[in-house]
Formats: C-alpha cells, sequence, structure tokens
C-alpha cells in the first residue's frame, strides 16, 4: 500500500540522505578549514548525520503508530531461498 511504501521510504532513505549529506558536509568544512585529510571530516560528518536521522524516523514511527495509518508488523525475519 502507500502507507508502507512511504514507510519504507522515509526508514530507509532518511538515515541513506543523512550519511551522504553528512560526507558532503564534513568535506566542505574541512576544505574550510584547509585541512589536508578530509576523509577525516567526511567520514565524521556522515557518522553524525547518520546517527542524528534516526530521530526523524522514531518520531514518525511514533506518530504513525498513534495515528493508525500504517498499521503492518514484522512478523518473521527469516529470507527463503
Amino acid at each position: 500500500s502507500k502507507a508502507t511504501l512511504n514507510a519504507s521510504l522515509i526508514a530507509f532513505g532518511v538515515p541513506l540522505l543523512g550519511l551522504l549529506l553528512g560526507a558532503i558536509l564534513g568535506n566542505a568544512f574541512a576544505s574550510i578549514l584547509n585541512y589536508e585529510n578530509s576523509q577525516i571530516f567526511s567520514i565524521g560528518g556522515a557518522l553524525i548525520l547518520f546517527i542524528l536521522s534516526f530521530i526523524p524516523v522514531k518520531m514518525y514511527d511514533s506518530y504513525l503508530k498513534k495515528s493508525g495509518k500504517c498499521n503492518f508488523k514484522v512478523i518473521s525475519d527469516h529470507v527463503f531461498m
């Protein structure tokens, strides 16, 4: 359904966006400081924004549970081949 697709997009897309945006901002911050090893800033920024991106995901999850718009449940985590 549309609600399931939106929830999946937010659950996977927001952290990925945070990861990419953090890497870009970390690299930009390193170049502003004229720091030679910008990879450290890129990795640090990516990790920080990746972790912080779970805050809006959790808030959206709470909203969906309260509103009842999306009431699906994962009942098994087995992968069948």
